[in-house]
C-alpha cells in the first residue's frame, strides 16, 4: 500500500532563495551534485541524480509551491508515479519549506526520508550558509 509523508525544514533564507534551489537548473546540480534538468513550468518533464529521478511538473507558483509526479528509476513498473509537493513559506527571517511525498511505495519510504534530508536539505542548509557569508564579506 502506497504511503504518504511529509518533512518540514526551516531555512535561514527567504522563500524565493529555497525555491531557486530546486527550481532553477543550474542551482539543482550544483547543490545535489548531480546533473539535472528542470523548468517551473507545468507541463515541463524534469530529471534529477543523473536521470535516476524523473517526472513532470504539473504546477510551480515563484517561490511559493512546486507540485510534481516523482518516480526513482528503481521503482518497480508497476508502481505509480508518486506526487511530490514543496511548500516554500516565509517564517520570520527565513522560509519554512514543507515536503510531501505521496503514493510513495512502501519499501521506498524510510529511504527517501533519509535521501531527502541528505541529498537535499543538508547540502542546501550548507550553500546558504555559504552563500550568506560571501554576501557578508
Amino acid at each position: 500500500m502506497p504511503k504518504t509523508f511529509t518533512q518540514s525544514v526551516l531555512f535561514a533564507a527567504p522563500p524565493e532563495a529555497v525555491y531557486a534551489l530546486y527550481a532553477e537548473q543550474k542551482l539543482h546540480a550544483e547543490t545535489t551534485g548531480s546533473a539535472a534538468t528542470i523548468k517551473a513550468k507545468a507541463g515541463a518533464p524534469f530529471t534529477a541524480w543523473d536521470g535516476y529521478i524523473k517526472g513532470t511538473t504539473l504546477h510551480a507558483e515563484q517561490g511559493r509551491m512546486i507540485v510534481q509526479t516523482w518516480r526513482a528509476e528503481d521503482w518497480p513498473g508497476e508502481a505509480p508515479d508518486s506526487i511530490f509537493v514543496l511548500l516554500f513559506l516565509p517564517e520570520g527571517e527565513g522560509t519554512r519549506l514543507l515536503a510531501t511525498h505521496a503514493n510513495v511505495p512502501d519499501d521506498q519510504v524510510e529511504d527517501l526520508k533519509k535521501g531527502w534530508t541528505e541529498y537535499y536539505w543538508k547540502p542546501w542548509k550548507a550553500w546558504i550558509k555559504k552563500n550568506a557569508a560571501k554576501k557578508r564579506a
